[in-house]
Parts: C-alpha cells; structure tokens; sequence
C-alpha cells in the first residue's frame, strides 16, 4: 500500500474545493492588509491631531492665524479618528496568517501580494 502525500491530496481537490482553498487565502491576505492600512491611518491621523493640538493652544505658532476653538476641535475630531481606527486595528483578527499555516510560502506571498494591489487600485 502506498501512501498519499500532500501534493497526491492537492491534486486530487475537486473544482469548488480549488476555489474554497483560495478565497480563504485571498480572505486572510486582504484581512491582514486592512488591519495594516487601518494601523498605518490611525497612527497618521493621531500623528497629525497632535501639532493641530499645540498650534490650538498657543503652544506652536502659525502662519494663518485661526482661533483657538476650531483648532482645538479639528485636532480633537482628527485625534478621535485616528483613534477609532486604531481601535478597530486592534480588534481585528491580525492572526489570520495563522489561518494560512497550510498554504505554501509561495501562495501566501502572491495572496498578500494581490491583495495590496487590489486595496492600492480601490482607494
């Protein structure tokens, strides 16, 4: 009796097994592009509230002058943006590679791959 090895199984799979196999590769790949990109924006958004912040309270001075209210409350609203998408970063399933143990390295790289370049063309 011989016995099956992996690749005698992966050639084995039926049409909508193949399609099963990578749409949980293309779902993990493109989860784990979001969570980056929503890490990425967050920390962007935060980074940018804090001069808003300091040039609303005086602290950092600026060529168009603007009244302390509106730019103490666009830096709260940026801050507070920034900070909901760090939120939900942070909730998100970022171990989804772990999902993709039983992909090849290969497979893996070009789903991670494709999915930038579909989040890249999307926005």
């Amino acid at each position: 009796m011989s016995e099956l090895t992996m690749t005698d199984v992966e050639t084995r799979r039926s049409g909508f097994a193949t399609v099963k196999y990578y749409a949980i590769l293309a779902y993990g790949a493109v989860g784990t592009v979001a969570a980056v990109g929503l890490m990425v924006a967050g920390s962007v958004l935060v980074g940018l509230a804090i001069p808003v912040l300091l040039a609303g309270l005086g602290i950092v001075d600026v060529e168009p002058e603007m009244t302390t209210g509106p730019l103490v409350i666009s830096g709260l609203i940026v801050g507070l943006a920034g900070g909901f998408f760090l939120g939900v970063a942070s909730e998100s399933p970022l171990g989804r590679g772990r999902r993709l143990q039983g992909f090849k390295i290969w497979e893996v790289g070009i789903g991670r791959t494709l999915a930038v370049l579909a989040t890249g063309l999307a926005f």
